[in-house]
């Protein structure tokens, strides 16, 4: 996986990447899915969990405080931070004109009760397979504006790479006495700090979810974000990405578009995957409270009709077909 080496190396390198991630879904999710060849990113401030993003800031403001604070002792009076600064500065970043993240979510695990009952209509819903090299892939051609990761639960990784980070990047740079060079140091290091932050904290959730094993599919229209100082620059830079855009690892995606969620309207891209669909989607799983069956006729025309080919095996250019054997009730 390819987060920012700099800040999660450690935590990354006993990350094993599953070679199949798994979207649970209703059954007309899964239509339109393979219906489209496309998968839907919504924007993450609407889901369904409102500490998205943002349950990383009391963390981030209390490390980044106690660190700054054994360099701020160093300087003279008149170079060092108020207390209040370094949370100020925090906050400005993450004000709500840069959170724009488009998401799709998955699981490492193929068939989990906790999954079907959230995410596929309680359990009569479906499980899609999808390869993991062609995220990846997507990642590493586009540069920041994608993302695919595992969601980290555990707070302390935040907290180590945090304080890691900081720490390398001043004492490397740090200037005895220089103390106005210190402290245009300590604010740049901070602001990159944050930055990266920003980016990745949209894989950061509360460990109360820690059994679903998530990965997400992240687009990022505004890529290594920068704070826009007025809302008329936030919407300029979305509109010059609203167009639909051939991605070099064959996916496509849409502009921006809009949907009403319960009484909000919602925004969305569509990521089309026509051009590498026998390679992406590996494995469709049936719900266990579902009435249908792999030997459905229906079902099996309905692939068939889209280009889909069956087998027993995982093999190349053909999807596993199987019904879930968990008990539900």
């Amino acid at each position: 996986m390819l987060l920012s080496e700099e800040l999660f190396s450690s935590h990354e390198k006993a990350v094993a990447m599953p070679s199949v991630v798994y979207h649970y879904c209703s059954m007309a999710s899964f239509l339109s899915i393979l219906k489209t060849n496309s998968l839907r990113l919504s924007n993450i401030t609407k889901s369904n969990d409102p500490t998205e993003i943002t349950n990383v800031i009391p963390v981030l403001k209390e490390v980044t405080k106690d660190v700054l604070t054994d360099y701020n002792k160093q300087m003279s009076t008149q170079y060092q931070f108020a207390d209040n600064t370094i949370s100020l500065l925090i906050d400005r970043f993450f004000e709500d004109l840069s959170k724009n993240f488009y998401v799709i979510c998955f699981s490492e695990k193929r068939d989990l009760l906790s999954q079907w009952d959230r995410y596929a209509d309680n359990a009569k819903g479906v499980a899609i397979g999808f390869n993991t090299r062609h995220f990846v892939k997507l990642q590493i051609e586009t540069g920041s504006q994608y993302i695919f990761g595992k969601i980290i639960y555990d707070q302390n990784v935040l907290v180590r790479s945090v304080e890691h980070f900081l720490r390398h990047e001043i004492d490397k740079k740090w200037r005895s006495c220089d103390d106005l060079h210190n402290m245009n140091l300590i604010e740049n290091v901070t602001t990159n700090l944050v930055c990266t932050i920003l980016q990745f904290s949209v894989l950061f959730k509360d460990e109360f979810f820690l059994e679903e094993n998530e990965w997400r599919l992240v687009y990022n229209p505004l890529g290594r974000i920068r704070r826009l100082g007025y809302a008329s620059a936030y919407h300029d830079r979305l509109l010059e990405t609203d167009q639909y855009r051939h991605e070099q690892s064959g996916f496509t995606r849409t502009g921006y578009q809009f949907v009403v969620k319960g009484n909000s309207i919602s925004s969305y891209v569509d990521l089309s995957f026509e051009s590498i669909r026998d390679a992406l989607i590996q494995e469709i799983i049936i719900g266990p409270k579902s009435s249908l069956r792999p030997d459905d006729k229906d079902l099996q025309l309905f692939l068939a009709f889209h280009g889909y080919r069956i087998s027993k095996l995982a093999i190349e250019g053909k999807l596993v077909l199987s019904k879930s054997d968990r008990p539900f009730q």
